[in-house]
């Protein structure tokens, strides 16, 4: 599935960017394959942002990524299956 399908399908509106920062990028691929195909990164009540998944394979790595670095972005969005 393309992002913009995804972001479509999710209802996904607000200000958002289809790239995620590399810092995120090469962190988070310890838990999955091309991350950049499971998530935007949106800027939703927050100026530096934050990743949203956009499937179950990126929701289930966000929720690892929080373990190990401590953060706790949201994992509660509604997801593609």
């Amino acid at each position: 599935m393309i992002k913009a399908d995804a972001v479509a399908q999710l209802g996904i509106t607000g200000e958002f960017d289809y790239a995620i920062p590399e810092s995120f990028n090469e962190e988070i691929r310890g838990f999955i394959e091309c991350p950049p195909a499971h998530y935007v990164w949106s800027y939703e009540d927050s100026m530096f942002g934050f990743p949203r998944p956009l499937t179950v394979a990126g929701q289930l790595a966000l929720v690892k990524y929080n373990e190990r670095y401590g953060t706790h972005y949201r994992t509660d969005w509604n997801i593609i299956d």
